[in-house]
């Protein structure tokens, strides 16, 4: 399983009340094989809210993104594009505990 590392905590463009852009995201991903991958990309996120306001579900894509620096076994470089895609999903559905 990938875990968050670092994020730049870049704050949100909002386009409208449903469209967010995350321009120039730093991230930083790593896993208990030794692999990681550090990257920017240009994001954004679309909700759907209910007749309240109430956010009811949120989708983030990657409109283009690079990987600067990563391995896939702990020595090799790894270089180039990134594609990152995400939905919004239940607390209790996840296949882990976020707040250890």
């Amino acid at each position: 399983m990938w875990a968050n590392v670092y994020n730049s905590g870049t704050a949100a463009l909002t386009v409208d009340n449903t469209s967010f852009f995350l321009v120039d995201f730093y991230l930083e991903f790593a896993d208990k094989l030794g692999r990681s991958f550090v990257g920017y990309s240009t994001d954004i996120i679309k909700v759907k809210r209910d007749k309240e306001g109430n956010v009811t579900s949120a989708k983030l894509t990657t409109l283009g993104g690079e990987v600067t620096n990563g391995t896939t076994d702990g020595e090799s470089v790894l270089l180039g594009g990134q594609v990152r895609k995400g939905v919004s999903i239940a607390e209790e559905k996840l296949p882990f505990d976020p707040n250890p």
